[in-house]
Formats: structure tokens, C-alpha cells, sequence
């Protein structure tokens, strides 16, 4: 896990990555930026089920992934089995760039969990 987000980080405008469960819990950071990575998994974690209860209505299926852009961060999400990757960058980061390279770890992810 360590490994993907370090690799995540490395990406253009990424300044920090964790893995968050469903419950809010940091299982995995490499957040270097000031952020408090217990505090954004907590937030994110309440953002993406609320997304989720009230996209729910639209019939379209799960919530897969999406991003919150604030003045000094922007924060992308990507569903994973255990719960979520996030990826914190630059408010001038490249929304495509970041959104594939936040696709790629994610992959790896569950690559390196089905082999655990």
C-alpha cells in the first residue's frame, strides 16, 4: 500500500495520497503537506457516503469516483474494495492527469490486495 501511494505522490500536483475505510479510518497516508490525514479521511469518508445516499436516487449505480476542488487543495477520490484512495493535490494540478494516475493506483491496489 505504501508503495502505490508513494508512487501516487510522485504524479504532477499530487502532494499527498491515503487509503481510507469505510468508517472513516486512515489504514494507509503519505500526506506531507500540512494536511491532518485523520482529520480528511474522516471528512472525505462522510462527503463520499453522503454523495453516495443522495446520487443514489438518480438510479445510476454506485459512486465510482469524483473530486471536491477547495482554494488550496483539490481531492479526488476512487472507490477500492476496502473503502477509498484519495489523492490531495494542487489547486493547479491537471484534473485529467491526476483522475488517470488516481486510476492506475488504484489498480495496483487491488492488484496487490487479491495476491495478499
Amino acid at each position: 500500500m505504501e508503495l502505490v501511494l508513494e508512487e501516487l505522490n510522485r504524479a504532477t500536483g499530487v502532494v499527498g495520497s491515503f487509503i481510507v475505510d469505510n468508517d472513516g479510518i486512515v489504514v494507509a497516508s503519505d500526506v506531507s503537506v500540512g494536511a491532518d490525514a485523520e482529520r480528511c479521511s474522516a471528512l472525505v469518508s462522510s462527503l463520499t457516503n453522503a454523495a453516495e445516499k443522495a446520487l443514489s436516487r438518480l438510479g445510476g449505480g454506485a459512486v465510482t469516483s469524483g473530486f471536491f476542488e477547495m482554494d488550496q487543495w483539490k481531492i479526488f477520490f476512487q472507490k477500492q474494495e476496502i473503502g477509498h484512495l484519495v489523492a490531495l493535490a494542487e489547486p493547479t494540478a491537471n484534473l485529467g492527469l491526476v483522475r488517470m494516475e488516481l486510476k492506475q493506483a488504484s489498480k495496483r491496489l487491488a492488484a496487490s490486495a487479491s495476491t495478499r
